[in-house]
């Protein structure tokens, strides 16, 4: 049908007359074939990607014509300068920047004949505190008055540089003055002396020569200088700020400038630090000790791993619950009392009615499963840890302690108590703290901890071979001291251990000051002082037996050498051990040296004498010490004599707080001998000790497996030193009474739950 004629007659139009196309001619059919082209359709995928790209290359475009300043994370005030860098003052910025001196100081005679007259003890690179090398002088001078205060090029020169600003330069020529009146003799002048000789003058200008070229590797490189060799080092700017951590000049990098003879220079657009010397060889070992360097700073942001694990329980347990008791410290007769660092918290015990043989069945199989998971925890916790401590620099130390488990976070039981699984449920949480009280108290009726390891004879031999028994194991003393300086609130620890060289004569031999941390929650801030930062704790409670080990690393930073002000090392050597009067004995009717010191501007918080009987696990390297300790609070205004009693006979003691508490550890020689060089690391270098379980958990003669040896040993102790055995069925009620049984509260005092 023709719609279009249909229309047309609707409308009453004419329709147009429809004939049939006419052919195109030859000419014409070539014409339209020459012209004719392929319909070409749209690609939308390329139209879209060269969107995309003009877009790209737009925003590159802009890029390039404006500096993006990305905002710079926050600074944790606590990571902050980590490395206690000596951050550039005035003076010694302008010297970095080779900025001209700003004023000099003019001696009486040559350099080289004060530096003769001065002794072989001040002309030690180092010096010591009381008699410090003349570069030590002018550092200080420096620091105390805001310059930089530079010896002179040569032997045979008088002058002494300074840079600094107009009030600082008066100030240090002044220290300079007073310093020069301080050498001077009533007899002779500077004048007088007597000149160096030529030999002196001239291994005195080598080594001026050589000192004063490495220390120009401190300093901006001049505009001048050409390098034959350049690298670089990636730094993640965003994660580590480098400021923050290494100064603002990147001070904490100069000691890899002095001992590589290079330049140390940071890209900030790049987010790289760049390398120049003119040797292959120190451009590459300092890319390696900056890689080193940022290690460490990992090592120290890191947070401390912690892992709370259970022993088996025994088929005889009659408990399926878990109950969480109070610490009970109002009563000084409850077994809690040791506890001052943990009031408000709660310790684990086992409670409830018996087990059926279904549930005892499960539980079997539960628990089998659970010693392969807790096995494989424990040792991924220390294969992970040990290899990072290897770019610590400061006092690493491993200990095995002993004691009782207690909880500050912990989860709320469904019911009146927690099940067994629900224990190990919560053990897990992110959200658990807990800290092992690693304190015996002496109560009475019950054998010390001491005693209990001198009857161990099948397991324990003396460490020395000449001993014939464990009773005639020879004690050995330290004594801890928690120091808190005027001039700075950062509280410290000075740890002294004695000799006994003759009969009743004792002899300083290793004396460490420390930087102590903090809690998290402390209660009684001197109790709570911790020796470092924990790297790792693994804690394995026995629930049955209520005692409890742990394997803990700490790390803390050692103060020596030029860290080491007057009042502390004046406080240190007068700390001593005197023996007392032969046959004497104090009002507790025991004997035995006496630990005294006297104290001077620093403040004493704290002073614990230590009294330590060591013995060797048979068969094994390791070492079980049980250590004496008697502690004294205050802060005294004369001198001291902390002896085994509450107080001497000489009347020379004051009225301090006392307690005297037992500690027991285990350890090994070898992770001790691994650890002892970490302190004199320069930075960028790492310890030479191997990191692997094997290394650190030895095999025994018989090839087995040194892990479960060293846990089997640990497990061993803990059952040693244990007091109480698994409850029986139909057992007395507890004697403690209501109050260490109360439920606990979830409002209590440093306990929180979850």
């Amino acid at each position: 049908m023709d719609f279009e004629t249909e229309n047309s007659r609707d409308w009453d139009v004419d329709a147009p007359v429809l004939s049939e196309p006419a052919l195109p001619t030859n000419e014409r059919l070539s014409l339209l074939l020459r012209k004719s082209k392929p319909v070409e359709r749209p690609n939308v995928r390329a139209r879209k990607a060269a969107h995309k790209d003009a877009i790209a290359a737009k925003a590159r475009a802009e890029a390039a014509n404006r500096v993006i300043a990305r905002p710079r994370p926050a600074i944790d005030p606590k990571y902050t300068n980590r490395f206690a860098v000596n951050v550039d003052n005035a003076g010694r910025a302008l010297w970095r920047r080779r900025e001209q001196p700003n004023g000099l100081y003019r001696l009486s005679n040559s350099y080289a004949s004060i530096y003769e007259s001065l002794g072989h003890q001040a002309k030690s690179s180092k010096g010591s505190p009381k008699n410090p090398s003349i570069q030590k002088v002018l550092e200080q001078i420096g620091d105390r008055t805001g310059t930089f205060v530079a010896p002179p090029l040569r032997a045979a020169d008088r002058e002494i540089r300074i840079w600094g600003d107009s009030s600082g330069v008066p100030n240090a020529q002044q220290e300079l003055e007073k310093w020069a009146l301080m050498h001077r003799t009533p007899s002779a002048e500077w004048a007088k002396i007597n000149h160096a000789t030529e030999r002196v003058m001239e291994r005195l200008d080598k080594k001026m020569k050589e000192d004063a070229f490495r220390q120009q590797f401190r300093q901006n490189p001049a505009n001048s200088n050409t390098f034959s060799y350049v690298g670089y080092f990636l730094w993640p700017s965003e994660e580590f700020v480098p400021d923050a951590y290494l100064g603002p000049a990147y001070e904490a990098f100069d000691q890899i400038r002095i001992e590589e003879r290079c330049h140390i220079l940071y890209v900030s657009d790049k987010s790289l630090f760049k390398v120049l010397s003119y040797e292959e060889k120190s451009v590459n070992e300092a890319v390696v000790r900056i890689r080193t360097t940022l290690c460490e700073i990992v090592r120290r942001s890191s947070k401390p791993v912690r892992l709370y694990l259970t022993e088996r329980l025994p088929l005889e347990a009659n408990h399926s619950e878990v109950k969480l008791v109070q610490v009970n410290q109002t009563d000084k007769a409850s077994p809690d009392a040791h506890m001052p660092i943990l009031k408000g918290s709660v310790r684990p015990s086992l409670t409830g009615r018996a087990p059926t043989t279904e549930e005892r069945n499960c539980w079997e199989i539960f628990q089998s499963d659970l010693d392969l998971i807790n096995e494989d925890r424990f040792r991924n916790a220390i294969s992970s840890t040990l290899p990072t401590l290897r770019y610590y620099r400061g006092n690493v130390r491993a200990r095995v302690s002993f004691g009782t488990m207690a909880f500050v976070s912990y989860m709320r039981p469904l019911g009146v108590n927690h099940t067994l699984e629900e224990f190990q449920s919560m053990l897990k949480k992110a959200q658990t703290a807990g800290q092992l009280v690693k304190r015996f108290t002496i109560e009475k009726g019950r054998p010390t901890p001491l005693s209990r390891c001198r009857q161990a004879t099948d397991f324990l031999d003396p460490v020395d071979a000449s001993t014939v028994s464990l009773d005639a194991v020879r004690p050995q003393y330290s004594a801890t001291f928690e120091v808190t300086p005027l001039t700075n609130s950062a509280p410290l620890r000075l740890e002294v251990d004695f000799l006994e060289t003759d009969h009743g004569v004792f002899d300083a031999v290793a004396k460490r000051w420390l930087k102590v941390e903090m809690n998290a929650a402390p209660q009684d801030k001197v109790a709570n002082l911790q020796r470092g930062k924990l790297a790792v704790a693994v804690n394995v409670m026995d629930l049955a037996k209520e005692v409890a080990w742990q394997l803990a690393i700490e790390t803390c930073d050692v103060l020596s050498g030029s860290k080491l002000t007057l009042p502390m090392t004046d406080f240190a050597d007068r700390v001593c051990l005197e023996s007392g009067t032969k046959g004497a004995k104090s009002k507790t009717g025991e004997g035995g040296p006496k630990l005294v010191y006297s104290p001077n501007e620093l403040r004493v918080q704290a002073s614990t004498a230590k009294t330590h009987h060591r013995y060797r696990v048979r068969g094994s390297p390791y070492i079980l010490e049980v250590t004496k300790c008697v502690q004294r609070s205050g802060v005294p205004t004369k001198a001291v004599v902390v002896t085994k009693g509450p107080e001497s006979d000489d009347g020379k003691e004051e009225a301090l707080a006392q307690l005297t508490f037992w500690e027991v550890s285990m350890y090994s020689t070898e992770w001790d001998m691994a650890f002892d060089k970490q302190p004199a690391l320069s930075i960028g270098q790492e310890g030479a000790w191997s990191g692997s379980l094997p290394a650190f958990f030895p095999a025994d003669l018989d090839g087995g497996d040194g892990f479960m040896d060293f846990v089997n040993k640990a497990r061993t102790v803990s059952g040693l030193l244990a007091t109480r055995g698994s409850p029986k069925k139909g057992a007395a009620p507890d004697p403690r009474g209501k109050s260490a049984q109360r439920a606990p509260n979830a409002s209590a005092a440093h306990g929180k739950c979850f």
